[in-house]
């Protein structure tokens, strides 16, 4: 009998002791040891794989928690992408709409941004790169806006060439109610500006009508007291004009109402020899002279002189002075360039001033004898006017 197997001894058999478990000893052969001396390889965890080893104790108190704790309520369905909850779940339908809505997450090409017709719904996404191209772009297309736009910084126009203007405001029919700051043209292509609930048509040079250079306000001139004994002159502004407002074609009338009311207001027996109310242009940045060669002598014309006002109220008329086709000339004299007399001057580059003046002359200028009467020289301008006939 071949003996290439475990044995086993007959005297260990025949033996009646309890705990006993059989295993090979290092001859090979089979008895009986201890089982409370049995080694085995616990593992405090439940995460491991390898064969032979055992559970350890906490972890099946662990599992015996876990599965005590498992909730046996039904689950509480939703039927909405809006509600809340940590222990509901959504249905069936609502995944089928989450799938139906979900982009693809596909980029979109410039070509794809940079469209001018309808497209179906493709749910390609747009980076900041393309949406930095696409903005680029639109702004280089011809646009029609359809919405009121309302900007609160100011708007710059590019600047017009010889195809295009800078802005073009079409015919059109005027607004039924005035609207202060309006700019609106109507049907036969004039413009007109709405302000202080007043609409005006905007000045246009088309010889249709005509163009006011100066309109000025009420003035009223008194004499502070002691009043005037010695020679004086009293200039009063009434208006400016700004380089550009005159050229040397153009052909101008000034028209005023007012009244003088000179009364004596103190002693004395001499009156004066001159008591004149003028208006007068002065010229700020050129010179006059009745000379084509020399240079400029005075800087300053009157265009009304009434001698002797007193007590009327009146339309102040008299000579003016007309300006005419001639470069530089005004009523037959020339303008000079003030900072450089050798030099004609255009009238459009001329800025000038009118001036209301009071002039008071007496025989004895300054009232060395102290007889000449205190005059009290009072004046009231209602209006001045100054229009553009033809420029």
């Amino acid at each position: 009998m071949s003996t290439n197997h475990n044995r086993i001894r007959v005297a260990d058999l025949e033996t009646n002791q309890p705990n006993k478990i059989l295993k090979t000893n290092l001859n090979g052969e089979l008895e009986f040891s201890d089982a409370n001396g049995l080694q085995t390889e616990n593992y405090n965890a439940l995460d491991c794989t390898t064969e032979g080893k055992t559970l350890d104790a906490r972890q099946g108190k662990a599992l015996k928690d876990m599965i005590e704790n498992i909730s046996t309520s039904p689950v509480s369905l939703i039927n909405d992408l809006t509600t809340g909850g940590t222990t509901e779940a959504l249905t069936a339908e609502m995944g089928k709409t989450l799938e139906n809505t979900k982009l693809t997450a596909s980029l979109a090409t410039d070509v794809e941004t940079q469209i001018d017709s309808a497209v179906t719904e493709d749910k390609k996404v747009i980076s900041r790169l393309k949406l930095f191209n696409w903005w680029t772009w639109i702004k280089s297309k011809t646009q029609t806006i359809s919405g009121a736009w309302n900007f609160t910084n100011k708007v710059t126009l590019a600047a017009g060439n010889t195809a295009l203007p800078s802005l073009i405001i079409p015919n059109g029919t005027l607004t039924t109610a005035v609207q202060n700051g309006a700019i609106e043209r109507d049907s036969s292509g004039r413009l007109w500006t709405t302000r202080s609930g007043v609409r005006y048509m905007l000045t246009e040079d088309d010889g249709s009508y005509i163009k006011i250079l100066l309109n000025g306000g009420q003035k009223t001139l008194d004499t502070p007291s002691p009043y005037i004994t010695t020679n004086a002159v009293t200039d009063t502004l009434l208006g400016t004009f700004n380089a550009g407002s005159l050229s040397n074609s153009i052909l101008a009338k000034l028209s005023m109402i007012g009244s003088a009311g000179d009364v004596v207001a103190g002693g004395g027996t001499v009156a004066p020899t001159v008591n004149k109310f003028q208006i007068v242009i002065k010229f700020t940045n050129a010179l006059l002279s009745s000379s084509a060669w020399g240079p400029g002598t005075i800087n300053e014309l009157v265009l009304i002189d009434n001698i002797n006002v007193t007590g009327t109220t009146s339309m102040l008329t008299g000579t003016y002075a007309p300006w005419d086709s001639n470069v530089g000339l005004f009523n037959g004299l020339y303008v000079w360039d003030s900072a450089n007399p050798g030099n004609p001057k255009n009238l459009n580059g001329v800025s000038a001033q009118i001036f209301c003046r009071r002039r008071t002359e007496f025989a004895d200028s300054t009232n060395a004898n102290g007889k000449n009467q205190a005059i009290r020289v009072y004046t009231s301008i209602t209006s001045t006017l100054i229009e553009r006939i033809r420029i």
